[in-house]
């Protein structure tokens, strides 16, 4: 019986006088599970989420903390909207109990007056947290998408915004420096009108106490700014009617500072030639005020007449 005879025709195997070598494949697959491993403990890199700085800023303004929370500020966004919850409550509670605040003037009169300028102090910081709390917002998106805000797309959006609020529409528009300014300004326009609505029932209370003269000089100052706090507002509408819509027109518009100068003309041109109408009211003021004890803003008024006069 033959016997089969297998022949290696390799040459390096014959020449060397060695076997065939086999691949270890044990240690492969090792290699490959340990690589896999080291790639499970390297941490993924995840992109912070995109966040609109006209959107976080308008969520400021229109729910004070709206815009941090947004951001995903939780903490801080919730004491700002409960401070501001404060500040309503304590006004609207006030303007109901008000009959029960006279009553307790009797009683504590000595101490009337640093409730009526703490509850003053206190809406006044409210404004300011409720406007600087919308800034933040606006500039920490902006840190966060890491590059500068080119405002909204659509036009009329900072226009319908400047008109609820002056500044508001600058900050969609990418002018967050402007806006500021803006803002600030309407900030002080909304406290004058606080104080001006709450002049006559807060008077009530500390006519006869050592601060009312402190307090009828803040209330001439009002009374000064309001009507400026108007025309600004009015020059951040123009300004941003001329710089969102007025762009596209052939005729170019003039600039905001010309204009906020003849409005500030014309005011000024309208106080300096009254006629017997507007100095009727003037006078009446004056009496009035007469008849509440005032003293500094009856002096300012009839000095204002003698000059009209």
């Amino acid at each position: 019986m033959s016997e089969k005879v297998w022949i290696i025709n390799d040459e390096d195997i014959c020449s060397k006088g060695r076997k065939p070598a086999f691949k270890d494949h044990t240690a492969n697959s090792q290699l490959g599970r340990s690589k896999s491993r080291l790639d499970e403990r390297q941490p993924e890199i995840v992109e912070p989420p995109q966040k609109n700085p006209a959107l976080s800023f308008s969520l400021a303004m229109i729910v004070c903390g709206g815009g941090h929370i947004y951001l995903g500020l939780h903490r801080l966004g919730i004491v700002l909207a409960l401070f501001k919850i404060l500040v309503v409550l304590l006004l609207v509670s006030i303007f109901l109990q008000w009959n029960s605040v006279r009553s307790l003037s009797v009683q504590y009169y000595a101490e009337m007056p640093l409730f009526i300028f703490a509850v003053m102090v206190f809406v006044l910081t409210g404004l300011v947290l409720w406007l600087g709390g919308a800034i933040d917002a606006y500039h920490r998106a902006i840190k966060i998408i890491n590059e500068s805000d080119n405002g909204v797309n659509r036009d009329i959006l900072p226009l319908l915004a400047n008109l609820i609020f002056p500044g508001w529409g600058q900050f969609l528009n990418g002018q967050p420096r402007k806006g500021s300014l803006y803002l600030f300004i309407g900030v002080v326009g909304l406290f004058s009108l606080f104080v001006l609505l709450a002049a006559r029932p807060f008077w009530e209370i500390i006519v006869f106490s050592p601060v009312s003269r402190a307090f009828e000089l803040i209330l001439l100052a009002t009374l000064i700014f309001f009507p400026a706090a108007l025309l600004v507002w009015i020059i951040s509408i123009y300004d941003i009617f001329r710089t969102r819509i007025g762009s596209s027109l052939t005729t170019p518009l003039p600039r905001s500072s010309a204009v906020f100068a003849l409005l500030l003309a014309i005011s000024l041109g309208m106080q300096l030639i009254p006629d017997q109408y507007y100095l009727h009211h003037l006078e009446s003021a004056r009496q009035e005020m007469m008849q509440y004890h005032m003293t500094v803003l009856p002096e300012v008024f009839g000095a204002v007449l003698r000059l009209l006069r």
